[in-house]
């Protein structure tokens, strides 16, 4: 009798063993609540640029004018006065790069919005976010597959505070001041309609004064930060941004590399700044060139553009031990639109010797003052484009005799 019940109490033990395992297998199943599976997509947020524009409109700087080129007064603009903040603001510009990660294959649509911290009318202790502009993306169009293509990298938008897409003011009741905490934040549309915000509450952000506004109308060149997310805190880390360039003039088709080796090397720039702050419009031009298209040139060697004591500009290599004295340094000045820059000669007695293409002197790139020149496409060639793509730029030809002359100060 107690043997039955001890193969009894075996056979339940087993049972219910089994029984447990039927049922942690059911509760494990992926497949047995679909709705619990579903992924939506996800971003990571790679930096926020934040950059101060020259202030375009006609303040109290003193401009001349030619046919092709304007440069602006050295000592910039007054500061006195009463200034429109909401105008102002224009200058400033907030630019968003992000990668994708998975779960994009149903979005259709991504809203980016600039947005700025303001505080709660109905709690003065806390805060809110207000949207300020935004911009919709959609899937339908051709030209925006990246934006919903799975673990798609070095994805941007770019806001200009109350300008539109197309560079044209926004309406009056849609200008906002630029003066608080601003931000990006990136949303996707569900199925049912709801925004749902993509970047987290450490994105980075970027807060503008009264002070930055005035500031602007005394750049004589743009000034770029960007701001990264730190691991495991929502404090922002600010550094200036080093990028490769072509170097394109004004008035020649080949970039400048190329016109200064006579097309026996091939590269790209990098403006490196001198102190740690974008404050300072004194660069450096390091030349990155690309060993397998160049000639004599070794991989791994370091070049800088430098003005030789005739003025003519050459690309120097250096080492540990180079002394990076004047000669490698310009000034960046604002060119004759938003695209272009100047690069001037450092010193108080050198206002007036900017870097430019000598028409007259076998096309060669050089300093020199302008007053010596007395042609159009010399002239023409005092703006300077920065592009990460090759440009096609038609050759300026002619020789009109310039209309006009340049001051400096």
């Amino acid at each position: 009798m107690e043997r039955k019940y001890i193969y009894g109490g075996v056979a339940l033990v087993v049972i219910i063993f089994i029984l447990f395992l039927i049922m942690r297998k059911k509760g494990t199943d992926s497949s047995s609540s679909p709705s619990d599976t579903t992924v939506g997509p996800t971003i990571e947020v790679n930096d926020l640029q934040a950059t101060q524009t020259p202030d375009k409109s006609d303040n109290t700087v003193e401009n001349t004018k030619t046919e092709s080129y304007m440069i602006q007064t050295s000592e910039g603009y007054a500061n006195e006065g009463n200034f429109d903040d909401k105008e102002l603001s224009k200058n400033i510009k907030l630019k968003l790069t992000w990668n994708n990660g998975g779960g994009w294959d149903e979005i259709s649509k991504i809203i980016i919005k600039w947005e700025q911290e303001v505080t709660d009318e109905t709690d003065e202790t806390k805060t809110k976010n207000v949207e300020r502009m935004r911009h919709t993306i959609q899937k339908a169009a051709s030209e925006n597959a990246k934006y919903f293509t799975q673990y798609e990298s070095g994805l941007t938008h770019t806001f200009q505070a109350n300008k539109d897409a197309n560079g044209n003011d926004v309406a009056t009741d849609k200008k906002f001041s630029a003066v608080g905490k601003n931000m990006i934040h990136v949303y996707y549309v569900d199925k049912d309609s709801n925004e749902v915000r993509l970047t987290g509450d450490d994105v980075p952000s970027y807060t503008v004064t009264v002070d930055m506004l005035s500031a602007t109308k005394d750049l004589l060149s743009a000034k770029t930060f960007t701001y990264r997310p730190t691991t495991g805190t929502a404090e922002i880390d600010a550094t200036i941004t080093e990028t490769e360039y072509y170097l394109y003039n004004n008035a020649i088709k080949k970039d400048m590399i190329k016109l200064i080796s006579k097309d026996k090397k091939e590269g790209k720039v990098v403006l490196l700044p001198e102190g740690e702050s974008a404050a300072n419009s004194t660069v450096r031009l390091k030349v990155n060139l690309d060993a397998a298209a160049s000639e004599d040139v070794t991989a791994g060697d370091k070049h800088f553009l430098k003005r030789d004591n005739a003025g003519l500009i050459k690309i120097e290599k250096v080492d540990d031990n180079t002394d990076f004295d004047d000669p490698y340094k310009f000034e960046v000045v604002a060119g004759s639109e938003d695209k272009y820059i100047r690069l001037r000669q450092l010193g108080n007695g050198n206002k007036d010797k900017f870097m430019m293409v000598d028409f007259n002197n076998d096309k060669t790139l050089k300093i020199q003052t302008y007053t010596q020149i007395d042609d159009a496409c010399t002239a023409k060639s005092l703006d300077f484009l920065l592009s990460a793509s090759k440009q096609d730029i038609t050759d300026c030809s002619g020789d009109t005799t310039v209309d006009g002359s340049i001051s400096s100060d």
